[in-house]
């Protein structure tokens, strides 16, 4: 969009040089030979009996027609659109940066609730076991309680990965998920995935 627009504005200039008048400086020479007989023309050319000069100056402008004008005035409006697009394509990106922060703040949240809820079943089915084999509790409570903490788990590894997802999205957003690195010895670029 940035290119679309600088292209746009460079037309728009030149079209605006192109309602000035042009003026040029022009010259030319020229000779021939004008003999009955081939090589007594061709020797008459080389020996430039007869050249032609002339040097002026040439004036263009174009009045009256009213191209020049709209051409400037299409141009101006290709620049307004690439202007215009250029500031929705900014707008658009900034919007799916915040949508990405969104989404990376919300798995985390996830995934922090799910490692509570994974300690708290673990908690639970530890309490559990201990009333067993005291006697105190049911066997299909405690199986119970050790698939619900089985789940949590599942569940938080789940959550952790759609969290670490989410966090190399943004930073492939931001353009942050490889590293540029040179070797020392010969300063050669080493591309590395980021492992932070």
């Amino acid at each position: 969009s940035q290119l679309s627009f600088a292209a746009a504005e460079n037309n728009l200039i030149a079209s605006s040089s192109n309602n000035y008048p042009a003026l040029s400086l022009v010259g030319r020479v020229y000779q021939r030979g004008l003999e009955e007989s081939e090589s007594a023309s061709f020797n008459e050319m080389n020996s430039a009996d007869h050249p032609k000069y002339y040097v002026g100056v040439q004036l263009k402008y174009n009045f009256g027609t009213g191209y020049l004008e709209a051409v400037e005035q299409n141009r101006k409006a290709s620049r307004n659109l690439a202007e215009s697009q250029l500031a929705r394509t900014r707008l658009e990106l900034k919007d799916q940066e915040n949508d990405l922060i969104r989404r990376l703040q919300s798995t985390y949240a996830i995934a922090l609730s799910a490692k509570a809820q994974k300690g708290f079943r673990e908690k639970a089915s530890q309490d559990l076991s201990k009333s067993y084999t005291q006697g105190r509790t049911d066997i299909s409570v405690l199986i119970n309680s050790l698939n619900n903490y089985f789940d949590s788990e599942v569940q938080f590894t789940k959550a952790l990965g759609e969290y670490q997802t989410a966090l190399n999205e943004w930073s492939a957003f931001r353009d942050e998920l490889i590293k540029v690195t040179r070797d020392s010895a010969t300063g050669e670029r080493l591309d590395i995935i980021s492992e932070d």
